[in-house]
């Protein structure tokens, strides 16, 4: 023998004898011999348990974790059972609770041995694999008329269901929604992988009266105290972009504005007091993933 594993077959039950003969060599010098008598019993082990006995898991469901189940053997007497996942001793009998709280393969045996010492292990079918439940979660986006842009992101999803919280649903991955009352309402995303594991999210939303925007097409900036600033007056307007300008009968800017709050006195962009007359503007801006343009004439009078 070279590799230091000795088997050793038997045909027959009772007490045996192994010797075994060392040569001991140090720094390729001969020492001596040493020579070991390992008494070995020999018993019939053949069918510690009985014929086709397997691993019973119930309640096993879609393979999510996590979980816990019940696992189980068929018990008989004067047997012992030693229970292993992984490789790691998790409990003694003829079933126990199972907790599984990852994704991968479920590795699960059973050993099952006699009152002589004999032994035999079940395995669980090495096919059976726990999946990711996805992470559930979104953002969104509320504008104009109190449509709805929902954003998705789960990771480790491949379905979607959408509970709007006002009676309607969606199963779309980014659906966009119209909240045709305003209120509170509670948002419900189920998120599904293709196994049918399943997590959920939600977020309270308000949505208030519908958004309107009035913008004066005259205006006088003689600090009199009384229409001396032309800008909007809005009610639940929050564009995602803005962007204001005025022209002059040439087609020169005379004025500009990224903020839907702006004001504009009556100057031009070198701080020169704009004389009376007729102006042209356009204003363009984005609610969720509409882009609008509105065009008009605007009458300065000091």
């Amino acid at each position: 023998m070279q590799t230091g594993i000795l088997t050793v077959n038997s045909d027959s039950i009772g007490w045996y004898s192994v010797a075994i003969c060392v040569d001991e060599y140090r720094n390729d010098i001969f020492l001596g011999d040493h020579y070991y008598l390992y008494p070995i019993f020999v018993g019939k082990c053949a069918n510690v348990i009985s014929e086709n006995s397997e691993i019973i898991v119930k309640d096993l469901g879609t393979l999510c974790y996590p979980f816990t189940a019940e696992v189980k053997v068929q018990c008989e007497d004067n047997l012992n059972y030693n229970w292993f996942k992984d490789d790691l001793f998790i409990g003694s009998g003829c079933f126990i609770n199972l907790y599984v709280d990852g994704a991968g393969a479920l590795n699960l045996s059973v050993e099952i041995s006699n009152e002589d010492g004999c032994l035999e292990t079940i395995a669980l079918d090495s096919q059976v694999e726990i999946d990711t439940i996805p992470i559930s979660a979104f953002d969104l986006s509320i504008g104009q008329n109190n449509w709805v842009q929902f954003i998705d992101q789960s990771i480790a999803a491949d379905y979607y269901y959408w509970d709007f919280g006002d009676g309607f649903f969606d199963i779309n991955k980014q659906p966009i929604h119209r909240y045709e009352n305003p209120g509170n309402y509670r948002v419900k995303l189920y998120s599904k992988n293709q196994n049918g594991c399943e997590s959920i999210t939600e977020k309270d939303i308000t949505i208030a009266e519908n958004q309107t925007f009035f913008l004066p097409n005259a205006f006088s900036p003689n600090q009199d105290g009384v229409n001396d600033f032309w800008g909007l007056t809005s009610f639940n307007f929050n564009p995602i972009s803005f962007k204001i300008e005025v022209y002059n009968r040439w087609g020169e800017i005379i004025y500009s504005s990224s903020n839907s709050d702006f004001l504009w006195n009556g100057y031009d962009k070198d701080n020169n007091i704009i004389s009376n007359g007729v102006y042209t503007y356009i204003m363009e801006y984005q609610e969720l993933e509409n882009r609008f343009v509105q065009k008009g004439i605007l009458v300065l009078v000091k």
